[in-house]
């Protein structure tokens, strides 16, 4: 038989219960969103390793930062996407890096980036 109860006082339950430390109602909000998190995840870093590192990632730090979790009237899965995306941007930061090296030196010292001659007015 189906249950009458809507979905989001469901949700609403069982963060609630989360954040009180049950770890059964974290379990079952991690099933409810885990795919939908990695899918996000996937779709902005295109690597199967890290978007699951990501993910895991994302659970982790809410389930450390559960209890201060603000009901804002969106899903909890927003929630955790916002983690994710927050992870994403992290994750691209540490792998921005720049090297200097001699072709830069060479780059500058080159003229012919200025030494276009500036462009004629056109006639219609």
């Amino acid at each position: 038989m189906e249950s009458s109860t809507p979905v989001h006082d469901s949700e609403d339950y069982l963060v609630q219960q989360a954040i009180k430390r049950d770890r059964v109602a974290f379990s079952v909000l991690y099933e409810c969103c885990v795919d939908r998190v990695y899918r996000h995840v996937y779709y902005r870093v295109s690597n199967h390793d890290e978007a699951e590192d990501i993910t895991q990632e994302a659970f982790v730090r809410a389930w450390q930062a559960i209890d201060r979790y603000k009901k804002t009237g969106a899903p909890f899965f927003t929630w955790i996407i916002t983690i994710a995306g927050n992870l994403v941007i992290d994750h691209y930061r540490k792998q921005k890096r720049v090297v200097i090296t001699d072709e830069i030196e060479t780059v500058r010292k080159k003229t012919w980036i200025t030494g276009f001659p500036a462009r004629k007015n056109r006639q219609k």
